[in-house]
């Protein structure tokens, strides 16, 4: 998930290199090259990318990877695929860890993310998803506010590919449940309300020895939504947790239709097993204001000149909030000017995933107690 409107730093620190202590990969027969060098060194940043049967979408992210002067290793953590996840990583230079099986209480992604944590000596560690493609300023934005912040993460917020002009429009109107609930992404410190605590999770910068000492991905191990059970975490533990504009260095292939990025989305856009049941019904209530009563006064008429003044202010503040969040959408933004025309069907969606939460992702099921985890707090 992604929201974006932030603030960028002019000046940045220069990445501090140390002595290299490296294991240089052997040349493979898929079109690398054998120059690729492994450092292990504390002033490099090691990436774990937990990987799930991507064999289709992973070589563009380990390529991009490979090109980043700060990467020291690359660790993919094969869990349990069943296609050539593994053989791609492996012919890219990346280190394959085989993943265990997933034990009971666990979630796919943050077990096969802990897996890969205890494999990490150098000073900051990230996680990023299989689908996401980095550019080369990324980490250096990433380093600098966690330097500038002391937080022990930082959450990198880029932009979304979408596949036609009705995928851009789905996508804005999704987003758009986020910036009418949170806002923009900021940090998160001490004064951040516990509800307000959101994180997107597709690509992170962690501390390693402080992330480390306060458990690592085992603090959302049991939770579906897994980035803001983390960041919920670490906000409760005191923890800072930082947010960078990465748009212009960070592009996501999620979905490539918008029929998947509706499943998706809902999916965790309410976040079943984080976020109470009086915070998901407030969710639906917000949602539904802004996009369902428009609409009905519309089609049922008004009857006064304030009524509307109130749905043409509501559009217009709707419309603006398209606009001022169409850098998060990697293209097809014409699409962008048309989400408010989807905000209802958005609603009813996410009426339909409070009714019936999605139990099964990447061909595992869940049982339904991970979605109940707050309900008793």
């Amino acid at each position: 998930m992604a929201w974006m409107a932030y603030s960028l730093w002019a000046s940045l620190p220069k990445l501090v290199r140390g002595a290299t202590s490296s294991a240089r990969r052997q040349s493979s027969s898929d079109g690398y090259d054998d120059n690729y060098v492994v450092r292990t060194d504390a002033d490099y940043v090691t990436v774990l990318i937990p990987a799930r049967n991507e064999a289709l979408r992973l070589r563009p992210t380990l390529d991009a990877l490979r090109a980043m002067p700060q990467v020291g290793e690359i660790i993919v953590i094969d869990d349990q695929s069943t296609d050539d996840t593994a053989k791609i990583a492996a012919d890219a230079g990346a280190t394959v860890i085989q993943g265990e099986p997933l034990p009971p209480g666990w979630v796919g992604k943050p077990w096969a993310l802990q897996q890969g944590l205890t494999h990490v000596n150098t000073r900051r560690v990230a996680a990023i998803d299989a689908d996401a493609r980095p550019s080369k300023d990324l980490f250096t934005l990433l380093l600098a506010e966690m330097s500038r912040t002391g937080s022990i993460a930082v959450c990198a917020n880029g932009a979304l590919r979408t596949t036609s002009t009705l995928h851009a429009a789905v996508q804005s109107s999704l987003l758009a449940t986020l910036i009418y609930r949170f806002g923009a992404p900021r940090l998160i410190d001490s004064s951040t309300a516990p509800s307000d605590v959101v994180a997107n999770g597709q690509c992170m910068l962690f501390d390693t020895q402080d992330f480390k000492a306060v458990g690592g991905f085992a603090l959302s191990g049991a939770h579906m939504t897994d980035d803001v059970a983390l960041v919920r975490e670490l906000h409760r533990l005191g923890r800072c947790v930082g947010s960078i504009d990465a748009t212009d260095c960070l592009v996501v292939d999620m979905y490539d239709s918008p029929r998947e990025t509706i499943s998706g989305w809902t999916r965790s856009l309410l976040f079943p097993g984080v976020a109470s049941t009086a915070e998901q019904n407030r969710t639906l209530a917000v949602v539904g204001g802004y996009s369902i009563a428009p609409l009905a006064a519309l089609l049922v008429g008004t009857s006064s000149r304030s009524a509307r003044l109130l749905v043409a202010l509501t559009y217009a503040l709707r419309i603006g909030t398209a606009l001022g969040s169409r850098r998060a959408i990697a293209d097809q933004r014409a699409g962008v000017v048309l989400s408010p025309l989807l905000d209802a069907v958005t609603w009813l969606a996410l009426v339909r995933a409070r009714l019936r939460p999605q139990l099964t992702w990447r061909g595992r099921a869940y049982a339904s107690s991970m979605l109940e985890q707050t309900e008793s707090q």
